[in-house]
């Protein structure tokens, strides 16, 4: 994994200063592709006692951007939304041959599309090195394995937060991986990124990446990349 933006990120406050389990997996070969995957958000695993009622509260309000993870239990909120581990995890899994998560087909599915189309780079935690990747809303959902109920100063949020990560990791082709997250993205898109190329296809864990023969996730997604992408 590729860290040398690190400190740059974490100037962003909601990095730096609240919630560094947040920051984006940045791929080794990331500078070779400038691809940024947006997913859609992370979720808590509602079972754990330590989610009382009121850090649910917490969750689902503006308090959550500004209250620091420290603060917030760990089992079942916090190591879930720890991006870069989830990733790593999943890819020295996928590399050891052990058994990943369904849900974290949500990384290998784009990587196996990415061999696909370049199949010089032989194998999936390889491939997912020329990404970077992070969700695109900044708070978990509060339902296991639910998509996030959002409001209008999440997606705001959302936004904004974009536009700072835009502005370190420089990326040169965006790919959200969520019809939810780019609707919203739409509704709340700022100047700053009009020139930027973005597009979206379906979730790489959802049915539509591969009904219809894939045309509206995976085989979207190796045209997205094909055209953009020369390694």
């Amino acid at each position: 994994m590729n860290t040398s933006y690190d400190n740059e990120l974490k100037k962003i406050e909601f990095y730096g200063r609240f919630h560094p389990e947040y920051l984006p997996y940045v791929g080794d070969n990331y500078e070779k592709s400038k691809v940024l995957l947006l997913g859609e958000s992370n979720y808590i695993d509602e079972t754990n006692p330590g989610l009382t009622a009121e850090v649910l509260r917490l969750i689902d309000s503006s308090l959550w951007y500004t209250t620091a993870s420290e603060y917030l239990p760990k089992d079942g909120c916090i190591d879930w939304c720890h991006n870069r581990n989830i990733i790593n995890d999943t890819l020295e899994k996928k590399k050891n041959g052990q058994k990943t998560s369904p849900a974290h087909n949500m990384y290998i599915n784009p990587a196996k599309a990415f061999v696909e189309v370049f199949p010089q780079v032989a194998n999936t935690w390889d491939a997912f090195s020329y990404f970077a990747s992070m969700n695109y809303f900044q708070k978990p959902a509060t339902k296991t394995g639910k998509s996030i109920s959002q409001k209008k100063e999440d997606e705001q949020f959302a936004a904004a937060n974009l536009c700072h990560i835009v502005s370190v990791l420089k990326p040169e082709t965006i790919i959200f991986l969520s019809k939810k997250a780019h609707w919203a993205f739409e509704a709340n898109e700022t100047a700053e990124l009009k020139e930027l190329y973005i597009d979206a296809c379906a979730h790489p864990t959802c049915a539509w990446w591969n009904r219809d023969k894939g045309e509206r996730g995976r085989e979207k997604f190796k045209k997205i990349i094909s055209e953009r992408i020369t390694i």
